[in-house]
Formats: structure tokens, C-alpha cells, sequence
């Protein structure tokens, strides 16, 4: 079979004609192609959602009626996660699976909980192909079906599956242990499957479980593609991304692949239709359900519905599980309420859960059995061991590494409170305190956690090294537990939030901790725009000055200030720390003084603030530009001087400055630090990317 030769770059300009076309995830139905790949990921077993199973054989049998050619394709971690699999460990979504007419499915981190032993089993009641490349046994033998080429009509369409290295941490590690998924090599076995197809095929497609999450690094999709060459589509998974009309990523020849992924627990079906020399993607959020698809699910819940509609506790508050922001980026009060629970069976000192092991929030309300096993669906169980202090602190240090950034790996404990410096590149850790005494490193805790992350999840190798000390039943379990005899069966307002167990700082200023201007200070603080008023303290609420704002307009712009010699007023000598700032001020016109004199430590209104962030920008040359004005809406507009109506206009039209709630500018009010650095983060905010552009 001859390759079919096309030059990807084609897709920007097809895929911008195909914006106009359509949008299915307004509800139009996308055009027929003559092939159809339908697509799914991470759908986590959730046969509930209003899209679901059913509506991918629905719209299977629409294109097929259409005339395409139909393949329908699931990007991994299907088989594991709400009670309808778990009970039946994955079985029964494969008996759905199978419904729908399945063409391949490459195993995710998540379809290993079982076992690789059970997910053996399963693959042999699959009427698809599981197929995965970089999995194999011990001796670099697939143990899956690596590729396989498939007709759609006169063509032939290569797949090669791929899973995520992150498996061997992302899953029990048991449950892979004696296999492997050959990171450092992953590309190399990748890229030989492709060399095996590419004169055999018209299209190579890549599904993968991959993601593109920073701290997949290096095993994203992306980092993948950029090795390989000759491949036309990578479906992908993992990171639970959604793109409307998937995404251009270079290959390691220059040439473009498309990327695919639908986001998580049918969002979406995504949907590719290849033509010739033009592929495209979609996103179909549209439901069409198949009624027998529909019937055999329906059947499996009600299988298992009585046991789920038990209602086993009651909350008077909210319960946070969401993923980010949420358990993966900062404490929250689900969190606490489940960490409290180990700490509560096991009787240990302290206790740690993996923020990605919680998987949903709890709603105001009664809760069922089906309600906590959604909040822990991966069937772990609660073991102690006795740690040190020291490995206590590298699992704070290795679980909070990410932040800010999102972590499954991200610590909730109890019994335990830290701080989180996340500025630091290293010991980023600070002041943990276990039940209310400092941490001790040399001596010996025990702790409860969950046995994903005592045999190495998530990367918790230090845990591995310890024996086990107890085991206390399954996460649900002991959730439930705690809720019904340490509660008296409901969560009260105790848990109404987070109780302040560690604390993620963005700075070293314990006074910007929780501000509303943290973020923003936390930015001017890195780009060494401020410093504090000591080690600790930024006084975020402190009194800005005239000196203080063109010293930070000076450092913002880099000035040479070595080079001035006086200043030029009788209040300020050149020696001052902010002297040859406000030299370097006065000679762009940037800021002027009153007569002789600058005012360097008086308070500096936010009117004049206004005007020489306005000369600053002119100075920049970012200023005003022609012809310009807008309307002003301030209520106290007959305050602003007559001076300082253009800066207060400008500093409005480019939202560096704005109101307050109640409509006023309060032009003469003193500015405070945290506003200046709110202010100089917008200022230096990127520029937003054009969002209709194809990347």
C-alpha cells in the first residue's frame, strides 16, 4: 500500500474553514468524511454521564449510515473507577465497551488497578484490541498487541498504542511489578512501529495515555511526538485535556501531528474525520443514545443500585474534592476529613493521603455508600508504618515539589502542619510541626497511608523501605467510619473549611499569606520589582511613596542609574537608595517634583500614580499614541485634578488601574504597596494570544 503523502501544515487553514463550518460543541452536527474516527478517554467508568456509552454507539451508527468508514477508539482509563466497575472489576465496562462496537483501546494508568494479571483476563473478553507498544514483561515483550494496521474502505489506517510510565507510581506499583513500560526507550520501540506501517498505510495513528500535564515531563504526548516522524494523529489521554479542534505539535521532522483529547468522564466524544490530504477534529457534546447500549447499562445499574442508594452519613457542609484548584494544589476541608479518617482507624501519630487518590467533592446533604466510594474508587486500602522524621520531611518536600502547580501526589494530612515555600528551588519545606511539637528527625512516627503510596505511588519511594505495621480495611470504609462513630454520623462545621494544616507561601512574607494581593506580590517579588520591609514582612498594607514607585518603574525598565551623579532636587541625595531612581525619573519626564524639592517619602496618590505609569509607558514607548479617550464612570469624578485626567483615562483603558466597589476612583487617596504590585503585574501581564489562532 502506498503512503498517502500529505503535508499537515494544510490543517490550519482546513481547520479554520472547519471553524466556520460547524461547531458541534454548539450542538450542530459535524459533516460526514468518508473516515470517522470516534474517540473517548478517561472516562473513569462513568456510565451515568448524560453523554456516555450510549451515545458513542449512537453516533457510530449515524456516521456509518452517513457512508464513512467508522472506527471508534478509547485512549485509556475506562475500566476502573465508580462502583459499576469496581464491583465487577472492569468487567462490566467491558461488556458496555463491546456494545458500542470498540476498535482498539490502549490501557491507561488506571485500567492496572485491577492487576496486570486481571487486565490480561479482561483483554480476552474484549471484542477490541488493547493495544500498547511500550508495555512489556520483563524480558521487553509486549504484552499487549504493540500495533495493528485496520481497513477503513480502500484505506489502511496504522495504530500503535502507548501507555504512561507514570503507571509504574500512578497505579499500585504491585500491581506492574515484574513488567515495564520502557521510559528511556519508549520513543525508540514508538518510532519502530511506525517504520513497521509506513509503507503499508495510509494514515499511522498513535493512541496514547500520555497527557500533557507538567509534571508528566518527560512522557507527555507532546514530548513524544517531537522524537518521532511519520505520524498523522496522536489521540490522546491522561491529563484530562479538552481541545475543541485538537492542536498542532511539531514532529522531530518539522511536519504536523494532530493531538486529540475530549477532557475527562464524557465531557466529550471527539471526533475525527479524515478526507484525503484534510483531516479534522471536533468535539460532539451532542447526545444521540443508542436504546440497547442504554438498556445494558441501565441493567448494570440496577445490579448494583441498592447497595449505592444506602445512606450511610449526612454533611451540614461542603466537601471540597475538587482536582485543581483543589487536592491536587492546596489543603481543603475534604482533605482534612479524610486524612483525620486513617489517623482515626489506624491509631497512628500522623497520616498522609495522596490528594489525587480523592476523586470527587460531597454535596450538602445525605451521603450514600455510592457517594464515598466516587470519593475513593480505586479499592486502596489503609496501612501503618513506623518513618522517621526525616523521610516524613522528604515526603513533604517530594508531595509538594509541584506547587503551585497541580500534584496527584499533593500530601492531605492530619496530625501535621507545615509550610509550603514554593519561591525556594529546594527545601521548599518549612516549620512542620507533628501534633503540635517540631518535627523530630531522628525520631520514629508512625504513620497511616493508603498502600498506593506506601508501595511507592505517586512517587513515595521513601515509604517502600519501611514493613508494614497494620492494615485497617478499604479508604471508603474507614471514611465511613470515622464519619459514623468519631462524628455521631455527620460532618459538621468543623470541617466548614480547611483547618489550616499547611500553608502554600508564595513569598517569604508571612503578612502577604492569604492577602488578596498574594499572587500579585508573590510576582513582583520574583521579578525582584520589590523587596520587603524585613525577612518576613512585606506590609502589603503599608503606604506606598513618591520614591518607593520610581524605584520600582526604574528596576521594572532596568535603568542605569549608576550613571547619575545628583538628582536634581534639594530633598533628595543621589546616595539614597531610591536617589538615582528618581534622577533617572525626572530626566524622562516620567515624574516631576514641586519646585526644588521631589517629596520622596511622601504617600503617593493614586492620581499621580495614574500619570507616570502613563509617562512611564510614553517613556517605554508603549504610551498614548494619536488620538484617544474614553468615558470615565467614577462617581467622584469632579475629585480628579485637572492634571491628571489623561493619566486616571489611560491607566483605565489598559486595566491597569481600576475603581473601587463602590464606583469611586478616590483619586487622592494614598496608594499601598499591595496595590503597586497588583498594578505592575498587570502592567507586565503578557499579552493575551489570539485565541482564534490554530497552535
Amino acid at each position: 500500500m502506498r503512503r498517502n503523502l500529505k503535508k499537515l501544515s494544510i490543517l490550519v487553514a482546513v481547520l479554520m474553514l472547519f471553524s466556520v463550518q460547524f461547531t458541534t460543541a454548539f450542538g450542530e452536527t459535524a459533516p460526514a468524511a468518508p473516515i470517522v474516527i470516534l474517540h473517548t478517554n478517561d472516562t473513569h467508568s462513568n456510565i451515568s454521564a448524560d453523554l456516555g456509552f450510549a451515545s458513542v454507539k449512537g453516533w457510530k451508527d449515524y456516521y456509518t449510515a452517513q457512508g464513512s468508514q467508522v472506527m471508534v477508539l478509547d485512549a485509556g482509563d475506562a475500566l476502573h473507577g465508580y462502583p459499576v466497575a469496581n464491583l465487577s472489576r472492569g468487567e462490566s465496562i467491558v461488556e458496555i465497551m463491546n456494545a458500542v462496537g470498540y476498535t482498539a483501546m490502549t490501557p491507561g494508568n488506571h485500567d492496572f488497578n485491577f492487576g496486570t494479571a486481571r487486565l490480561i483476563e479482561l483483554k480476552n473478553k474484549m471484542n477490541f484490541d488493547l493495544l500498547s507498544a511500550n508495555f512489556t514483561d520483563k524480558d521487553k515483550k509486549p504484552v499487549f498487541t504493540a500495533s495493528k494496521v485496520y481497513k477503513a474502505g480502500d484505506k489502511e489506517i496504522g495504530i500503535i498504542g502507548v501507555s504512561t510510565p507514570e503507571t509504574a507510581t500512578k497505579t499500585n506499583p504491585l500491581n506492574v511489578a515484574g513488567y515495564q513500560f520502557n521510559e528511556a526507550e519508549m520513543a525508540a520501540m514508538v518510532q519502530q512501529e511506525v517504520d513497521k506501517l509506513v509503507d503499508e498505510t495510509d494514515y499511522i495513528v498513535i493512541l496514547g495515555h500520555l497527557g500533557v500535564d507538567e509534571e508528566s515531563e518527560p512522557y507527555r504526548s507532546t514530548d513524544l511526538i517531537a522524537k518521532l516522524t511519520d505520524v498523522d494523529i496522536f489521540i490522546d489521554g491522561h491529563s484530562h485535556t479538552s481541545y475543541e479542534k485538537g492542536l498542532l505539535v511539531k514532529d522531530k521532522a518539522g511536519e504536523n501531528v494532530l493531538l486529540a483529547q475530549t477532557g475527562n468522564q464524557f465531557k466529550a466524544i471527539g471526533m475525527i474525520g479524515i478526507d484525503g490530504n484534510t483531516i479534522t477534529a471536533s468535539l460532539i457534546t451532542e447526545v444521540k443514545a443508542d436504546a440497547t447500549v442504554k438498556g445494558l447499562i441501565d441493567e448494570k445499574k440496577a445490579e448494583i443500585q441498592p447497595l449505592l442508594d444506602e445512606v450511610v452519613a449526612k454533611t451540614a457542609v461542603r466537601l471540597d474534592g475538587s482536582r485543581d484548584p483543589g487536592v491536587r494544589t492546596k489543603e481543603t476541608n475534604l482533605g482534612d476529613l479524610a486524612a483525620d479518617a486513617l489517623k482515626y482507624v489506624s491509631g497512628a501519630d500522623v497520616a498522609l493521603t495522596n490528594g489525587g487518590g480523592i476523586r470527587t467533592s460531597l454535596e450538602i446533604g445525605d451521603i450514600t455508600y455510592g457517594d464515598i466510594n466516587s470519593v475513593f474508587p480505586f479499592g486502596n486500602t489503609v496501612v501503618t508504618f513506623d518513618i522517621t522524621g526525616a523521610d516524613i520531611l522528604a515526603a513533604l518536600q517530594h508531595g509538594t515539589k509541584s506547587l503551585p502547580a497541580a500534584s496527584g501526589a499533593l500530601p492531605q494530612v492530619a496530625g501535621m502542619d507545615y509550610e509550603v515555600h514554593t519561591y525556594l528551588t529546594s527545601d521548599r519545606v518549612k516549620n512542620v510541626m507533628i501534633n503540635g511539637e517540631p518535627l523530630d528527625l531522628v525520631k520514629t512516627y508512625t504513620m497511616a497511608t493508603n498502600d498506593f503510596t506506601y508501595v511507592g505511588g505517586d512517587g513515595y519511594t521513601m515509604f517502600a523501605k519501611y514493613p508494614k505495621t497494620g492494615e485497617f480495611g478499604a479508604l471508603d470504609e474507614a471514611l465511613e467510619k470515622y464519619i459514623s462513630m468519631a462524628l455521631g454520623g455527620t460532618v459538621g462545621s468543623s470541617y466548614a473549611k480547611a483547618q489550616g494544616r499547611f500553608d502554600v507561601m508564595l513569598t517569604p512574607f508571612r503578612d502577604a499569606l492569604s492577602h488578596w494581593a498574594e499572587k500579585q506580590i508573590a510576582a513582583v517579588y520574583q521579578s525582584k520589582l520589590f523587596t520587603g520591609v524585613s525577612e518576613n514582612s512585606f506590609q502589603p498594607n503599608g503606604t506606598m511613596t513618591r520614591a518607593m514607585f520610581v524605584t520600582v518603574l526604574g528596576r521594572n525598565s532596568e535603568a542605569d542609574i549608576a550613571k547619575y551623579t545628583e538628582s536634581g532636587f534639594d530633598d533628595v541625595a543621589i546616595g539614597t537608595w531610591y536617589g538615582g531612581y528618581v534622577a533617572w525619573a525626572a530626566e524622562n519626564n516620567i515624574a516631576r517634583g514641586t519646585g526644588d524639592n521631589f517629596e520622596p517619602n511622601a504617600p503617593i496618590t493614586r492620581e499621580q500614580m495614574a500619570v507616570m505609569l502613563m509617562n512611564y509607558s510614553t517613556h517605554m514607548g508603549q504610551g498614548p499614541q494619536g488620538a484617544w479617550a474614553i468615558q470615565l464612570q467614577y462617581k467622584d469624578l469632579d475629585k480628579i485634578s485637572s492634571w491628571a485626567g489623561d493619566g486616571v483615562m489611560f491607566a483605565a483603558l489598559k486595566k491597569y488601574m481600576g475603581g473601587y466597589p463602590d464606583g469611586s476612583f478616590g483619586p487622592q487617596n494614598q496608594a499601598t504597596r499591595a496595590e503597586v504590585a497588583a498594578i505592575m503585574e498587570r502592567y507586565n501581564a503578557p499579552a493575551p494570544a489570539d485565541e482564534g489562532a490554530v497552535q
